[in-house]
């Protein structure tokens, strides 16, 4: 199936990857608070940006996450560890340009649909504001969707109500010293325009 953009859609029917939400959840925080129509939602995890991490699973179960619930959707950011793209990123798309040692921020999301409308979430509108408070955009490298386990979706899915999902975004390559320190998903879910703020630093 393809999107208006002619990109393809991964539609997520069924719960046959059902994650463990206490694992992707954070505990209780007063500073989680809901999404609002046309306004950002934000919510604050105790958990870190999880650099130097070795595999997305490793981060998945430290429990780091932070997690904000609107009325249509609630997302999890699991985390934003450091990856060895060699062990991520199709062969083909790694030449001379790229250190054997290279590492970049990849982040993983665990989605469930909790409203009444089909939502499609698309790794285009993901936005990532560095420490240098700079805005950076997901990598043009392809993710190899068999390193990262079942259910891990690297393009946009469209998510059924009370359907969950799990995506995963590499983000483009960071200046030296730099890391993420925020995530900013923007949703358009039946007319209504949300947008979802993860701090993670």
């Amino acid at each position: 199936m393809r999107d208006e953009d002619g990109s393809d859609i991964e539609r997520y029917h069924s719960s046959e990857y059902n994650l463990d939400r206490s694992q992707a959840r954070s505990a209780e925080d007063p500073s989680l608070r809901s999404g609002e129509r046309d306004s950002p939602a934000r919510s604050r995890g105790s958990g870190t940006s999880g650099s130097g991490a070795g595999t997305v699973a490793d981060l998945a179960d430290a429990g780091r996450s932070v997690t904000v619930d609107s009325e249509s959707i609630t997302a999890t950011l699991v985390g934003v560890p450091r990856v060895d793209i060699h062990e991520y990123v199709y062969d083909h798309q790694l030449g001379l340009g790229h250190d054997p040692e290279e590492t970049r921020s990849i982040a993983t999301f665990d989605l469930e649909n909790t409203g009444r409308h089909s939502i499609k979430w698309r790794p285009s509108r993901t936005r990532f504001i560095g420490t240098d408070d700079y805005t950076y955009q997901p990598s043009k490298l392809s993710v190899d969707p068999s390193q990262l386990g079942p259910g891990c979706h690297i393009r946009q899915v469209e998510i059924e109500p009370d359907r969950r999902a799990r995506v995963v975004t590499l983000v483009e390559q960071l200046p030296s010293g730099v890391e993420v320190a925020e995530v900013i998903q923007k949703l358009t879910i039946f007319g209504d325009s949300q947008r979802l703020t993860f701090s993670v630093e």
